[in-house]
């Protein structure tokens, strides 16, 4: 589950750009790689993210085989990690 600005300003947070990661299955090939609960996805394949449609539109135009690239920020740290 993840939460951009919109539905953090509902739920009385802030959140500049990109998408918090809000839940994550830790048996996921993102969590085996390193995204983590309150990570904010800035970018998937150097496309950037800035709302759950976004996110939705890029993952949902990759395939199922795919690597892809994402990009995010946990502790003040970017990061960009490999997900297949």
């Amino acid at each position: 589950m993840a939460m951009d600005r919109e539905i953090a300003s509902y739920l009385g947070r802030e959140l500049d750009s990109g998408v918090m990661v809000m839940e994550i299955d830790n048996s996921s090939p993102a969590f085996i790689s390193g995204l983590r609960q309150g990570a904010i996805i800035t970018a998937i394949n150097d496309i950037p993210i800035d709302s759950v449609f976004d996110l939705r539109k890029v993952i949902y135009t990759i395939g199922a085989d795919s690597t892809i690239n994402i990009t995010f920020t946990m502790d003040g740290v970017e990061q960009t990690v490999a997900v297949h």
